[in-house]
């Protein structure tokens, strides 16, 4: 089995670490690995049995795909959980509490939504970065501002600032949560300072997850769950997520786990290039 393990420039620099965590794993179990340090392939290579999308790219996972080869994360999960509308619409489907959003433009006017204070997010905006805490129309243009995307999402802050789970799944199946906190900021991201420790879900808690991953074909991603009320409520989804803080906190392997569900789905799959998405549940 060969396989490639594909970064973009910026995200292998933050994750160098793990990414050869990765590549060192499956290399114990005989499968070739090369890392793609910069997201760009050549239509003359040779390619390879599986790939490891390790940046968002939903263009290069349909390209490998079409080529045959498998691909973790597949572009399926790559089109609904990088676009945060999306991730909203079809969660909302499956009958998951999800916090009040809309969808806007520039041109839009406030006066048509709620009132101060909202958070405001970029469509397409990961591990915290361009999310915003809106309580005036000047935090709201100078949000406007340091945002990329033609259209935000505006959204109902939570009851329980600072505080949220991430939950880590691996073939579908949860292998780990974390309890993230910050006392300084509504955003608990580890990588912007919040506190972290391992968190224990609760049996109502598992029921509420089950729906997503039934309808959605995950191989590697992160659930996040905000608090409101003191109860979980849907956040996002990370198709590309960040590790770093189970291997700072916990004695947890993330990447050796991951290289097992691979190694077993090569196994028993040879020819799987994609899984469908529960069609009576897709947006």
């Amino acid at each position: 089995m060969n396989l490639w393990i594909i970064y973009d420039k910026e995200r292998y620099l933050r994750n160098q670490s793990f990414a050869e965590r990765l590549k060192r794993s499956f290399e114990k179990r005989d499968i070739s690995a090369q890392i793609i340090k910069n997201g760009i392939i050549s239509s003359r290579q040779a390619f390879p049995d599986a790939a490891v999308m390790r940046c968002v790219n939903e263009d290069l996972s349909l390209f490998l795909e079409n080529k045959g080869v498998r691909v973790f994360n597949s572009s399926q999960i790559s089109r609904i959980c990088n676009d945060k509308w999306k991730t909203y619409q079809f969660i909302s489907q499956l009958g998951i509490p999800v916090l009040p959003i809309c969808l806007i433009d520039r041109k839009s006017s406030l006066s048509h939504y709620w009132s101060f204070p909202f958070v405001m997010k970029s469509r397409f905006g990961h591990g915290g970065t361009e999310v915003f805490w809106i309580n005036n129309h000047l935090s709201y243009q100078q949000a406007w501002d340091q945002i990329q995307d033609k259209t935000v999402i505006l959204q109902k802050p939570a009851s329980n600032l600072g505080k949220d789970v991430r939950v880590y799944v691996i073939g579908g199946k949860i292998v780990l949560a974390m309890l993230r906190e910050s006392s300084k900021d509504f955003r608990s991201n580890y990588c912007l300072g919040g506190r972290a420790s391992i968190y224990k879900l609760n049996s109502k808690e598992k029921e509420m997850i089950d729906p997503i991953l039934q309808a959605l074909p995950f191989d590697f991603v992160g659930i996040d769950f905000l608090f409101d009320h003191d109860k979980m409520i849907f956040n996002e989804i990370e198709d590309v997520v960040g590790c770093r803080m189970v291997y700072s906190l916990t004695d947890f392997d993330l990447a050796q786990q991951y290289a097992d569900y691979i190694e077993n789905e090569n196994r028993n799959n040879p020819k799987i290039t994609d899984r469908p998405i529960n069609q009576k549940t897709e947006g």
